[in-house]
């Protein structure tokens, strides 16, 4: 893979430009099909279907110990666990010429048009994109400048969050995957965000090499403002808590391993010891009971991403504490035991609507935290015998 020729050049507004731009939060549905019906605010190129809207449905964990979390965790938990079909709308990919990109992922049409599904991460919080500044109801502004204008015709595979790994496979590898035939068949340059973390950025750019050999990336940092002449923007195969689109992941397997299923036989335990956060304090306890009944323990810092998709599809069963190393629990083979060990404070359905949707049997167990960080980011313990109660369900 390589960037983008130099041709490109950056383009600057000068002397004419306020010092501010205005854009208002408006729906993807809304640009492509504007009420107002004034053809001179369409500010699309192209709409293409990717997958027409419809549902799945998830398979029920077959197992949940939330007696040591917190109040809000234990409705959060009981709340998602009855949500067992999931309805989507239409993903489409939509050609957007003169857009303008900033942040992690942020994008705007030539109209002003802020994307609604490119920021939602930020707004449901009520807080302004990365790089945008609240401006009245309902209203951003951006710095009114151009730090590079891209000629060729690209594909956004850059989405908030982007740097975690897990999100990383579930908003931008799943785009890549979905759109691989038009990747080729369009020439498009799949625009990326800049990784701080090498190891990071070579899992990047090794998944899209494996999706899609030979094709151009870019890399986007985040406090630049690039405007596209031809941005094809794909509406998000995921949107938390609860949707992953079932064809995307599909897709994704299938670009790793060629077919759906693989010989399973391994059980592995998946380590954070080295996490910066959420780390299981009692990790060498937990791995001692799990190793007695035949699991092995796995790092997934030191493999790289093929890896991984190699390992998760040779399982099983895998165990481990919540974290982006088990969204490789998406190459894992139908009736695979996922079990995940939470804190007390971290509700996030994120692995059980993996598991769910690919026919795997979700356990997870929650242990009191042990710090006094945000939620979500406390490292925690979980009792041998809660642990022990859960593998003797699955049948381990």
């Amino acid at each position: 893979m390589s960037e983008q020729p130099s041709a490109d050049v950056p383009g600057v507004g000068v002397g004419t430009a306020p010092e501010f731009r205005n854009v208002i939060l408006t729906s993807l549905g809304s640009i492509v099909s504007p009420d107002h019906g004034d053809s001179a605010l369409v500010d699309t190129s192209s709409v293409v279907t990717l997958v027409s809207a419809g549902f799945y449905e998830r398979q029920a964990p077959f197992y949940v110990d939330a007696e040591q979390a917190d109040t809000a965790t234990r409705a959060t938990v009981a709340n998602h666990n009855t949500i067992l079909k999931q309805q989507y709308s239409g993903i489409r990919m939509v050609g957007l010429p003169g857009a303008t990109m900033t942040g992690q992922g942020a994008v705007f049409t030539r109209n002003g048009q802020l994307v609604k599904e490119s920021v939602v991460e930020f707004t449901v919080q009520g807080r302004a994109p990365d790089g945008f500044m609240l401006s009245g109801v309902g209203g951003y502004t951006v710095p009114a400048r151009v730090d590079r204008v891209v000629t060729a015709p690209c594909l956004l595979a850059k989405r908030p969050w982007y740097r975690n790994f897990g999100h990383w496979l579930v908003d931008g590898a799943s785009v890549v995957a979905l759109c691989a035939d038009l990747i080729r068949s369009q020439n498009l340059t799949v625009v990326i965000g800049h990784f701080d973390s090498p190891k990071m950025q070579e899992v990047v750019r090794d998944t899209i090499a494996q999706l899609v050999p030979g094709a151009t990336v870019l890399e986007h940092p985040d406090e630049e403002i690039w405007q596209f002449d031809n941005l094809q923007y794909v509406a998000p195969p995921h949107v938390p808590p609860l949707f992953k689109l079932p064809e995307a992941l599909r897709r994704l397997r299938l670009g790793f391993l060629g077919v759906e299923e693989r010989a399973g036989g391994r059980r592995i335990f998946i380590t954070r010891r080295h996490a910066g956060n959420r780390r299981l304090v009692n990790e060498v306890e937990i791995f001692r009971l799990c190793a007695a009944r035949g699991f092995d323990l796995v790092d997934t810092e030191t493999m790289t991403i093929r890896e991984q998709a190699a390992l998760f599809a040779a399982a099983d069963a895998v165990i481990g504490a919540k974290g982006a190393a088990l969204t490789n629990i998406m190459f894992c083979r139908p009736g695979a035991k996922i079990m995940v060990l939470s804190p007390s404070d971290f509700p996030d359905p994120f692995f059980w609507d993996i598991a769910g949707q690919i026919d795997c049997d979700y356990g997870e167990v929650f242990g009191p935290v042990v710090t006094d960080k945000p939620r979500g980011l406390n490292e925690f313990m979980v009792e041998a015998p809660r642990v022990s109660a859960m593998l003797d369900a699955a049948g381990l």
